[in-house]
């Protein structure tokens, strides 16, 4: 794609008996106030192109399609699911070493689960000292939001939520945690371009959540790199969240774009479902050629500890390859931990 960058400069006529010295000078200004203008927006503005794998996460119990993503500080959790969203394995990937772990489900002692349904996006955090995953399903109904604690690296489903919105039960495709309490934990959840927020008791297992619809997001004709790239057509994934920004990843053949939207807070406390814009001083994207079919960054997160950016993805170099997918960090990239 190529950036919109017609632009004309036409000569004005001087008048007869006219000083050619004050057009120069009014030029000459235009162009110094121009430069000035522009400086400070090349300045500030930040792309980044550039990745680092950090482990290949394989296939196993016939689940090859990676979905929700989480990242804690020194593990981060990656799910994959089979062609029929019927079973669904949890890999843990230590951040340091790329060490990948296969988790057991502790049920029944097998490497897979039967209740994550599409597990399209995932958050994970500690409650009274215990690990914690929240799942969105992508059900609606009581499995629409599960949760599930693990030790190490065996897991047990402990509970799930019904998502409704306006009385309705609602599918969500996104969710990331925006905070907890000593006695609630607040979550901000995504469908397609709209955001919601929820809330749960810390040590609820069970239960509706009631969403309310804080902010959509203009997506379809950013400015990538200096190109103006039109993603009406582009598929949406998971998200991240840290620090007040949300990077959110669109997705088409092998081009993922990721987007990222500030002021977080505030756009959830006026109280209007507004529409924000993107922040046009950050983004980054993935062109890939290595992997000419498939693309796909999943979701996203930040490491607490360093600031690092990482993300899931499924990638194909042809339509025939089945083991490509990986967890992978932007190059460069270190946000406000």
């Amino acid at each position: 794609m190529t950036p919109k960058t017609t632009s004309q400069h036409r000569r004005a006529a001087v008048p007869a008996g006219t000083s050619s010295r004050r057009p120069a000078l009014f030029i000459a200004s235009t162009l110094l106030a121009l430069v000035a203008l522009m400086i400070p927006v090349s300045a500030s503005a930040a792309y980044y192109g550039g990745y680092n794998d950090v482990a290949h996460i394989p296939n196993a119990e016939g689940c090859s399609a990676t979905q929700g993503f989480a990242v804690g500080s020194s593990f981060c959790y990656s799910v994959k699911i089979n062609d029929d969203d019927t079973k669904a394995i949890i890999q843990r990937v230590d951040m340091s070493s790329g060490a990948v772990a296969l988790m057991t489900n502790g049920a029944n002692g097998t490497k897979y689960c039967n209740y994550l349904g599409h597990a399209n996006d995932m958050e994970v955090t500690a409650i009274n000292g215990v690990g914690t995953l929240f799942v969105a399903t992508m059900k609606t109904g009581s499995l629409s939001f599960v949760k599930v604690q693990y030790t190490g690296t065996t897991y047990t489903k402990v509970g799930s939520y019904t998502l409704r919105h306006n009385g309705v039960d609602r599918a969500m495709s996104g969710v990331k945690m925006l905070g907890k309490t000593a006695s609630t934990i607040n979550f901000l959840f995504k469908s397609g371009a709209g955001f919601f927020t929820g809330s749960i008791g810390l040590t609820s297992n069970s239960g509706v959540i009631n969403l309310t619809r804080v902010f959509t997001i203009d997506y379809k004709y950013p400015v990538v790199n200096g190109q103006q790239l039109n993603l009406s057509d582009y598929v949406f994934q998971g998200f991240g969240y840290r620090n007040d920004r949300i990077y959110v990843p669109l997705t088409k053949g092998n081009d993922s774009v990721v987007l990222t939207y500030d002021n977080i807070a505030n756009h959830i406390a006026d109280g209007v479902d507004n529409t924000i814009g993107q922040d046009t001083s950050l983004t980054f994207r993935v062109l890939s050629g290595v992997y000419a079919n498939l693309f796909e960054i999943e979701s996203l997160g930040i490491n607490p500890n360093n600031g690092y950016l990482y993300f899931n993805v499924n990638r194909r170099k042809t339509s025939g390859d089945s083991n490509s997918d990986a967890v992978c960090r932007f190059k460069n990239y270190v946000g406000l931990p």
